[in-house]
């Protein structure tokens, strides 16, 4: 899996809700354990969608999703959770879900 593009999704989502006091390494470090944590023909299959997905933008921006401005990742994310294409939704779902789990795990661990 591309570390990269692992940390540019989860720092869009991030910035997308609005979550940019949580600490990133504790996000990257949890994102990097769930795709190892997943059986091998999963991870296989959620690497294949996000290369895709990677370079899917080359073809409307001449730009890869990772050499993308920050405010057009965000609104290519949003248009992507509003579409639900089928294939990318499942993967922004899965990567969401996983941010959105420990940014408040982290935020209930700093309220106490």
């Amino acid at each position: 899996m591309n570390l990269a593009f692992n940390r540019i999704i989860s720092k869009s989502i991030l910035d997308m809700h609005n979550l940019t006091k949580i600490n990133n390494d504790d996000i990257y470090n949890f994102i990097d354990q769930q795709i190892l944590a997943l059986p091998d023909y999963t991870r296989f299959f959620l690497s294949i969608i996000a290369n895709t997905f990677n370079y899917f933008f080359v073809i409307l921006y001449f730009r890869s999703f990772i050499n993308l401005s920050s405010q057009k990742r965000i609104s290519i994310l949003r248009t992507l959770k509003r579409n639900k294409i089928p294939v990318f939704n499942l993967m922004l779902k899965f990567y969401e879900h996983s941010i959105l789990l420990i940014a408040i795990e982290n935020q209930n661990e700093s309220t106490l």
